[in-house]
């Protein structure tokens, strides 16, 4: 009996290659994990697709994640695996849990559910902490069976705490002796597999705090001794620098970003340029962008382009944390005393001085158009629910602050609330910025936050609705944006594009079949113990391959892990 010519073809099928070229219709040949033809193909395969009136695309590439404890016992790092990610990269924002030695395991994952809202205990389910090294992180992961492809950086603030300890690295510079230490272990772990490292640079106003309210390490360092860490990249000629250093055009502490750019010469992934209806803020993060370009430096930005959106309580304020004063909400200590001080009169005139919508940007800005989920069991604010929160407010005759901790107080803190999306909704801000050739979408933060939003959805929701339904980006254009463009700026030249001997990670789907509900988020009982977290209504593809093999066969995982960790 001979033996087939391929492992699988897909016939037929209109190619969108990831480059950005026009499409066209082909065959694709698949052997050993690989696109080995493309073209009219008449040979052998053990599977034939027909994709005839399908489009065949690039995975996508999730450029920013917190999968780092969820990867090792969710092959398919839910949401993304199913709504066509291939790929994901960990570790970002400075927070992961490599290097890590064995007495500050539990301290990390203190650290981890504070920042990121990732249970302990869930953390604990999923972590083999069979590592102290971060080559040893990555022999484990290697060894994790993974329905997508993994990438990590090294994160920051896990390198400084593992040479310096947590108090010394959070509250002192490293001598001479550390800081030869830290650049050594980053060689070490690019050495290994590591992309680059990652960091933030936020000071001590942010959302990232320590679960007593200080800031992490990375976030209050000296910037000198940050370039000279970075300097190790320029030193080996490879590697990326992801940096959260804040909103470009409205933080100076995204000049970080462009320092580091300036003074090692590698490529700097900015976190973030944000969309907002009301204020023109891409217009200043734009031209920030252009003018690191126009300077020879090697910038990129992310934005989120999906519609989503936070569903908060009292229990979950830490999104606006950026904030001192509504931040004594959140380390009150406990509910009992946060509702307190929503009761006194004093701190609730200073909360009403404190509010600004562009200083929560971030989480949706302006509470005025959240919207009242549920008051809990309160008979007192029972008709708001559905209601805005503003529109409420002024029917009562009351501050918009004040409705919202009055409904917090009456529901004894279970009052849920609805913020509205976190990217704008006008169709030249969403073109001017996802057209911008430096721009990179993306942003799911999947892993984190599970109990009140959902992100790992971001890509099907961007060909949904900004390819699809309102026309702003070209489908050539959107996977140009989501799978070969950052695999060239992360250094990575056998995967993001349909080409002859590249990885076959690619998703086969009818574009009119892909759906995103944003009308509410679901809820998924598949943590561990059987607890639950905010999942999208989102998918529709056929058929979504890593390696050659197929993952998802129209949205349900076949059960296979080809995944593998990916390295420059």
């Amino acid at each position: 009996m001979s033996m087939a010519t391929y492992d699988l073809l897909i016939k037929g099928g209109t190619i969108i290659d990831g480059t950005g070229a026009p499409r066209f219709q082909a065959d694709i040949g698949i052997k050993a994990g690989r696109i080995a033809d493309i073209g009219d193909i008449t040979e052998s395969a053990d599977e034939i697709v027909d994709a005839a009136g399908l489009i065949v695309a690039p995975g996508t590439v999730d450029h920013h994640t917190h999968y780092d404890a969820q990867i090792f016992r969710d092959s398919t790092c839910a949401d993304g695996g199913q709504n066509g990610v291939t790929s994901v990269v960990m570790a970002n924002c400075g927070f992961g849990f490599a290097p890590c030695r064995t007495e500050h395991q539990d301290r990390y994952m203190v650290m981890m559910e504070n920042v990121e809202q990732i249970p302990v205990a869930h953390q604990r389910a999923s972590l083999p902490w069979d590592w102290q090294s971060f080559p040893e992180f990555l022999q484990s992961l290697r060894r994790t069976k993974k329905a997508v492809n993994a990438m990590t950086y090294v994160p920051l603030n896990a390198l400084m705490i593992y040479v310096m300890g947590i108090d010394d690295a959070k509250s002192r510079p490293a001598n001479s002796t550390e800081l030869a230490e830290i650049k050594c272990l980053l060689n070490e772990a690019m050495d290994a597999g590591a992309i680059g490292f990652s960091c933030s640079y936020l000071g001590t106003n942010n959302v990232h705090l320590d679960f007593d309210g200080s800031p992490m390490p990375c976030d209050v360092m000296d910037v000198d001794q940050l370039c000279e860490i970075a300097s190790v990249l320029t030193e080996r000629g490879n590697g990326i620098i992801q940096c959260l250093s804040g909103l470009a055009g409205q933080d100076e502490t995204v000049e970080v970003s462009a320092r580091l750019a300036r003074e090692t010469g590698r490529p700097v992934f900015h976190n973030v340029i944000a969309t907002h209806d009301n204020f023109p803020i891409h217009k200043s993060g734009l031209a920030w962008l252009d003018s690191a370009r126009e300077e020879g430096l090697d910038m990129w930005a992310a934005s989120f382009c999906h519609r989503t959106w936070t569903e908060i309580s009292l229990n979950t304020l830490t999104l606006f944390d950026s904030d001192e004063t509504f931040r004594e909400l959140t380390y009150a200590g406990s509910s009992d005393k946060s509702l307190a001080l929503l009761r006194d009169d004093n701190y609730r005139a200073r909360l009403r001085e404190a509010y600004d919508p562009q200083k929560f940007i971030i989480v949706g800005g302006d509470l005025d158009k959240f919207v009242v989920i549920s008051v809990g069991e309160s008979e007192d604010h029972k008709t708001l629910e559905g209601q805005i929160l503003g529109k409420a407010a002024k029917e009562s005759g009351l501050e918009t602050i004040d409705l919202f901790a009055e409904i917090l107080l009456s529901s004894k803190g279970a009052a849920i609330f609805r913020s509205p999306n976190a990217t704008a909704t006008d169709p030249a801000i969403l073109h001017e910025m996802f057209t911008h050739e430096y721009v990179i979408p993306g942003g799911s933060d999947g892993g984190a936050h599970l109990k009140i939003f959902c992100g790992g959805h971001w890509g099907t929701d961007f060909l949904v609705n900004l390819v699809r339904d309102n026309q702003i980006v070209s489908l050539e254009e959107a996977h140009h944006k989501m799978s070969g463009l950052p695999m060239s700026v992360f250094g990575i030249k056998d995967r993001g594009t349909i080409q002859e001997g590249m990885a076959a990670d690619l998703l086969v789907y009818d574009l009119g079949r892909l759906y995103s509900d944003t009308s509410s988020y679901k809820h998924a009982f598949d943590l561990p113990d059987g607890d639950w977290r905010k999942q999208a209504k989102a998918g529709g593809y056929d058929l979504i391959l890593v390696n050659g093999q197929v993952t998802f066969r129209s949205g349900q995982h076949t059960g296979t892990s080809p995944g593998v960790v990916v390295s420059q």
